[in-house]
């Protein structure tokens, strides 16, 4: 009984770890689409400043 449950918390905790990596890689790519697309804008930006002046 004792073996089964420890075996049980160990799968719950394999579980958690995988969701938490998942979780944390999605934010790892959606803070980097966020910096690409503040750089472009930025750039974009700059573009547009040196063509009007």
């Amino acid at each position: 009984l004792q073996h089964s449950r420890t075996d049980h918390i160990v799968a719950g905790f394999d579980v958690t770890k995988s969701g938490c990596l998942d979780h944390l890689f999605g934010k790892f790519l959606l803070v980097n689409v966020l910096i690409a697309t503040h750089r472009f804008e930025l750039r974009l930006q700059h573009h547009l400043q040196g063509a009007l002046l």
